[in-house]
């Protein structure tokens, strides 16, 4: 029974899905919420990647490459006691040495030397070191064939470059490979395949930019997207509840205007909260202490609400505050000052002659009172826990407005005398460590924590994490939200200022 869902227009997130790690580390759950809410950042990204390649491609000067082929044999009769080309041992011992030669054939290929020679061939206006940087010579696997690649902005250049390197290296391996005392040369180079005339650039590469650009673009956007959520350590959904507390989330309330509860979705999230306390659980729920992570997550707002709707609904309430520090219903239901909690417990007045009928007479305010107390004093604590079991006997509903857990420790106090605590945090804001040093007050304490209710979910943010759901009904079907109550009016009509006073409470 008390995991039992009941009729919610406001659900908890991530019931389906694991919860979030957390360690930081990134669930699927994480990233498949942070695409719904940033999809948009991973488009953008490859728009402004595509954008940059197409600036890059438009600005970027063509570059030509020319490829020319050299064949490196053994002139096999110039070795000493050599044998005929016939002599098929010599046939390979000559490709072999060849082989081996090729890488050192490419290094003199690429020097700088040879870059000089090829530019005072060729009456080039260009530095030789420029020159041996764009001249890439690769030996052919398992041939005897070097391939020479030169690239130029100009494609003329770079045949002509790859024309005189093969007829410059040529005449240096002839010298080079010539033996003392022998006037030809060991090894013989050929140019079997000479340069053409490049037509297609190589460089840049439309296509291969242009993709670049947009997964480039697109990771990018995507990373910007997943690190709010890598690094969030506030609370957003039902898995960091359950991390800390090991609780659900009860309900949601979205931020909709100016305070928590001027929606209809809002409105059936009090609903779900009120249905859950009622008939949600085992035992009978008669004492409910609500109190909120840290000031400003809108727990008296809660506790208004919730003693409001009860009372609405024809349950005889009575909200005590219980704040004595800073107390709130005064403001929230625009009574005047005067007697309340704080008289009674210190025995100047009756239960009686504090108490304040709302409305048509089922909702009863236990105001903050006049007179000043310690709230931290033990016996001061102990008298307030009598009372509550008191007004638990008489009353049908007491809702218990108390101070936030982790500035004081009142809360935490009261929970050993009520039937459970409503624990509230905000969304976006409650710190994760917060809201678990919060339980753990509750649990030390021997109080029952009933769930968690998270205010203050951005519309957006609630619709895309599942929060909010919407059913339609036929608008001639609808009947008054608010028919006459008999006895009196409704306990929700005669307290205009109660929401616009409450709303201080979450700015």
């Amino acid at each position: 029974m008390a995991e039992r869902r009941l009729e919610r227009g406001v659900r908890g997130t991530g019931d389906r899905c694991p919860s979030s790690s957390s360690g930081g580390e990134l669930s699927l759950e994480d990233v498949g919420r942070a695409l719904r809410a940033r999809w948009w950042l991973p488009l953008l990204g490859a728009l402004a990647g595509l954008a940059v390649a197409l600036l890059v491609v438009a600005r970027a000067t063509p570059v030509y490459s020319s490829t020319t082929q050299l064949f490196v044999g053994w002139n096999g009769v110039n070795q000493v006691g050599g044998a005929g080309p016939s002599d098929v041992a010599s046939i390979y011992a000559a490709n072999l040495f060849a082989q081996q030669r090729l890488s050192s054939y490419v290094d003199v290929i690429e020097s700088e030397d040879m870059a000089r020679d090829v530019v005072s061939a060729l009456d080039l206006a260009e530095d030789p070191a420029d020159l041996a940087r764009r001249i890439n010579a690769t030996a052919v696997s398992e041939t005897v064939v070097l391939r020479v690649t030169v690239s130029d902005e100009d494609p003329a250049q770079a045949r002509a470059v790859a024309d005189e390197i093969g007829r410059q290296f040529s005449q240096r391996a002839s010298s080079l490979e010539t033996v003392p005392g022998s006037v030809t040369p060991a090894v013989v180079v050929s140019v079997i395949d000479s340069a053409d005339v490049p037509t297609d650039a190589i460089s840049p590469d439309t296509g291969r930019d242009i993709g670049f650009g947009l997964a480039g673009g697109a990771l990018l956007g995507l990373v910007l997207a997943l690190l709010p959520v890598r690094f969030r350590r506030s609370v957003e959904t039902a898995g960091d509840v359950r991390d800390a507390t090991g609780k659900q989330v009860l309900a949601t309330f979205v931020a909709s205007g100016r305070g928590q509860g001027t929606s209809p979705t809002n409105d059936a999230a009090l609903r779900a909260v009120r249905a859950q306390l009622r008939t949600g659980h085992a035992q009978a729920l008669r004492l409910v202490l609500v109190t909120g992570t840290e000031p400003g997550v809108g727990a008296s707002t809660l506790a208004t609400e919730l003693a409001v709707s009860l009372a609405d609904s024809g349950v005889r309430t009575i909200l005590v505050d219980a704040d004595l520090r800073s107390p709130r219903s005064v403001t929230a239901f625009g009574l005047a000052d005067g007697l309340g909690l704080s008289d009674v417990l210190s025995g100047t007045a009756a239960v009686t002659e504090a108490e304040r009928p709302v409305g048509n007479g089922t909702l009863t305010v236990l105001a903050g009172g006049t007179a000043r107390l310690d709230p931290s004093n033990d016996a001061t604590a102990a008298r307030l826990r009598e009372l509550l079991r008191d007004l638990r006997g008489s009353t049908a509903f007491v809702v218990v407005d108390a101070p936030p857990l982790n500035p004081v420790p009142d809360a935490a106090g009261l929970g050993p005398a009520v039937d459970g605590v409503l624990l509230v945090a905000r969304f976006g804001r409650t710190h994760r460590t917060g809201l678990a040093d919060a339980a753990a007050a509750l649990t030390d304490a021997g109080s029952p924590l009933l769930g968690v209710v998270l205010t203050q979910a951005p519309v957006r943010a609630a619709r895309q994490l599942g929060l909010r759901f919407e059913y339609p009904v036929d608008r001639h079907r609808q009947r008054d939200p608010a028919p006459s109550h008999p006895g009196g009016p409704r306990a929700s009509t005669v307290v205009p200022a109660r929401r616009a006073a409450m709303e201080q409470e979450l700015t």
